[in-house]
């Protein structure tokens, strides 16, 4: 669903994959996904879907986000923002969609022709054509 690259920091070059929401960033703690580097609290930041599908951002506690060189509390994330979380930079970025083989389908469609081609022999044969 969302994913946050890390520019800086300990995992610099990491990408982190959050794929159900609400989700809580920070240092350490149960249902906690894992993000470290000076700075980064326990429970630094809630990531939640708002109401018309965009993504919220919102600091816990007296933690610090900027974004860009503005400091924020809450705010909806769009693609390609950079986040100051700590000491640690990151990227905002929505993941890529999963694709789904389509070889059943296919298939499937291929069979039903011929299945239609030969019942049209068929019928052609036993009216006399």
């Amino acid at each position: 669903m969302v994913e946050f690259s890390l520019l800086s920091g300990p995992d610099r070059g990491r990408v982190v994959t959050i794929g159900t929401l609400p989700a809580v960033l920070g240092r350490a703690g149960s249902g906690v996904v894992p993000l470290a580097g000076p700075g980064v609290w326990d429970r630094h930041f809630e990531l939640q879907k708002s109401g018309d599908g965009r993504i919220v951002l919102r600091v816990l506690g007296e933690a610090r986000v900027s974004v860009g060189a503005s400091p924020i509390r809450e705010r909806v994330l769009k693609n390609g923002d950079e986040l100051e979380v700590g000491a640690v930079r990151m990227r905002f970025g929505l993941s890529r969609p999963s694709s789904r083989s389509l070889v059943g389908r296919e298939v499937g469609f291929w069979c039903a022709c011929g299945v239609v081609i030969v019942l049209e022999g068929l019928l052609m044969g036993w009216v006399g054509l």
